[in-house]
């Protein structure tokens, strides 16, 4: 019976509410100097991929011990020249320069044609490839001697007239109105001291087809035809006016 009593009051206890303790709500409480809506969570730090130290580990490793993908990474490239669908992007340059002419007539053209200008990389890329069209091309003009000529004899005499012409290729234009007639026009300054840039883009890749690298600019419905052409007279006779960077952006395919 007395065991039975403790029980009881045991149970008693517990159901009474003045013994039960009362719950706490506990919140968390945002970092020090920030509130609840400035919170952020912490990155971790990022670490950068060290590509030459990967291939510096690669090259150490002879050649039998590589797995099958370390093999396939290192002999991609050379896949992709062996295939011969794949189309390689190349730039070539060359630079140049124009003069007046003993009547005082600044003309000349900047063809896109890489076996019309001395672009030397092209003799080698035609040993590698069959085919090859025009992408893009850039000609950027610094003026030789800026502020020598032309001030004195109104508008037209201090200026030079440049376009692209795509339906031309080596080519040098006989008038003013026969440059500014052309889409992408540029009047420049002879007697400033910035540089200019005329760019031209190449129409896209299922109008422009390939052409041959051996003729490179059959016609303007396929390779790199096109040219940069400028014109102005009544300048100063026999001096060099400008000089000039023409890039040009080609692909190449047919791997022979």
């Amino acid at each position: 019976m007395e065991a039975k009593k403790v029980v009881v009051k045991r149970i008693a206890e517990r159901k009474s509410p003045a013994v039960r303790a009362p719950l706490k709500t506990i919140q968390a409480q945002p970092p020090a100097g920030l509130d609840r809506g400035s919170r952020r969570r912490k990155k971790r730090p990022q670490t950068q991929f060290d590509l030459s130290a990967h291939v510096n580990r690669l090259k150490n490793i002879p050649v039998e011990e590589l797995s099958d993908e370390q093999l396939q990474g290192q002999l991609s490239v050379v896949k992709s020249l062996l295939d011969p669908n794949t189309v390689q992007a190349y730039r070539l340059v060359t630079v140049g320069g124009s003069s007046t002419t003993a009547g005082g007539v600044l003309s000349g053209f900047a063809s896109f044609d890489p076996s019309n200008v001395p672009m030397p990389e092209y003799t080698y890329l035609t040993a590698l490839f069959d085919q090859v069209r025009l992408v893009e091309a850039r000609i950027h003009i610094c003026n030789i001697n800026p502020h020598s000529d032309g001030y004195a004899v109104g508008n037209q005499k201090y200026a030079c007239f440049m376009a692209c012409d795509p339906g031309l290729t080596a080519t040098t234009p006989g008038s003013v109105a026969a440059v500014v007639d052309c889409p992408n026009m540029l009047m420049w300054n002879l007697g400033s001291t910035q540089t200019f840039t005329l760019t031209y883009k190449a129409r896209g890749r299922a109008e422009n087809a390939f052409a041959r690298t051996s003729v490179p600019a059959p016609g303007p419905y396929a390779g790199c035809y096109g040219q940069f052409q400028w014109y102005n007279s009544g300048l100063t006779v026999s001096l060099a006016y400008f000089t000039f960077v023409l890039e040009c952006f080609y692909q190449f395919t047919s791997r022979t």
